[in-house]
């Protein structure tokens, strides 16, 4: 059986060390590359639901967690946001997360009422959110609805308000929700109505009170509709 010389080990454990911090390095062209493919997928698949064709190419382009340690994926900025339609967008993060964002709307049937001088309409309104991690494992889903009035001149809120989250990743325990709120505002003298749900997603572990928090993301998700009762986010 071959030995191989200390020389020799240490030159392998050289060019592995190496190997794996060229891996490291290349960590933001590795995950902007899945991105854009991701994109690409998802539109040229509109044919499809766009959480299912989201999970569908994830399935197929797993990132290996164990190439990577936990600082690789800390430094959360957004770096690039992506309108798929007019319904759905999809927004990156430099951690390489990311989350989808999709607004449903109908409206509110046997709910018209006119005067000689305008005429009020109803609508309902929803945003649904999903956040995923680096590797594209669910986080949470965070869902928000209103009833909104609009007469061409001014917005309001008319009732129905709700918002709710779900947790995904990992036991219950690890996801911890603090600062929950959800309500609406009338913003700019009627221009528009908006309802949000919002607070403090904590991932991390707590035994016998004590906690180490993992990760901690300020989640914001709003729907608002305008008096002419065009729908968006803000």
């Amino acid at each position: 059986m071959a030995l191989l010389s200390v020389s020799s080990l240490s030159s392998a454990f050289a060019a592995e060390l190496i190997g794996k911090q060229a891996i490291v390095d290349n960590l933001p062209t590795i995950l902007m590359n899945r991105n854009n493919k991701l994109v690409d997928y998802i539109k040229n698949n509109s044919n499809k639901n766009v959480i299912n064709a989201v999970d569908t190419f994830i399935e197929a382009h797993k990132i290996d967690v164990s190439k990577y340690k936990v600082k690789d994926f800390q430094n959360k900025a957004l770096v690039k946001k992506v309108n798929i339609n007019d319904n759905t967008t999809i927004e990156f993060n430099s951690d390489g997360s990311f989350v989808v964002d999709t607004l449903t709307s109908k409206p509110i049937l046997n709910q018209v009422s006119s005067t000689s001088l305008m005429t009020t309409r109803y609508k309902w309104a929803a945003n649904d959110r999903i956040g995923y991690n680096a590797w594209g494992m669910k986080l949470y889903r965070i869902h928000v609805e209103s009833n909104f009035g609009y007469d061409g001149v001014s917005a309001w809120y008319a009732g129905g308000l709700m918002g709710y989250y779900e947790r995904y990743f990992g036991p219950g325990g690890f996801w911890q929700v603090s600062n929950w709120d959800t309500g609406t505002t009338v913003v700019n003298g009627g221009e528009y109505c908006r309802a949000y749900a919002r607070g403090n997603f904590h991932f991390g572990i707590e035994y016998q009170g004590i906690g180490w928090v993992i990760q901690d993301i300020y989640e914001d998700v709003r729907v608002s509709v305008n008096y002419d009762g065009t729908v968006y986010r803000n």
